[in-house]
């Protein structure tokens, strides 16, 4: 016959092992959560950006633009001269510290720039 002291280091130990299971379960949900918050969503946007114009607001919700390419654009905008736009097209975003080839290929569906937009009031 076991003793009360036995008995009483068996169901702490078996306590013990059931709290380690349960906060193991807690994690791993926890960390599921977090990834799946994680992830990337897709992106809706109303209408069509012009980089040229566009606010710092509006560049940061384009895809793989956060709050420094969207900083960087605008610098590069300031830094031009005013009587010319500073993009003319997608790939003209690449001239930008940080944007490359990809990411300004991944900008083409939600980009508008002045010569489109006069193309169209052209075609009226």
């Amino acid at each position: 016959m076991q003793s009360n002291a036995d008995i009483q280091n068996s169901l702490e130990s078996r306590c013990f092992l059931l709290l380690a299971l349960l906060a193991c379960v807690l994690c791993f949900n926890l960390a599921r959560q977090y990834r799946s918050s994680a992830e990337p969503t897709e992106i809706v946007l109303n209408q069509k950006i012009n980089p040229n114009i566009a606010s710092l607001e509006s560049m940061i919700r384009l895809p793989g633009i956060g709050p420094a390419r969207a900083g960087a654009v605008l610098e590069y905008r300031k830094s031009r001269p005013t009587d010319a736009p500073a993009f003319t097209n997608y790939e003209d975003l690449q001239k930008v510290h940080g944007i490359g080839p990809v990411i300004s290929k991944r900008l083409k569906p939600w980009l508008e720039f002045e010569m489109e937009q006069s193309q169209k009031e052209n075609r009226k």
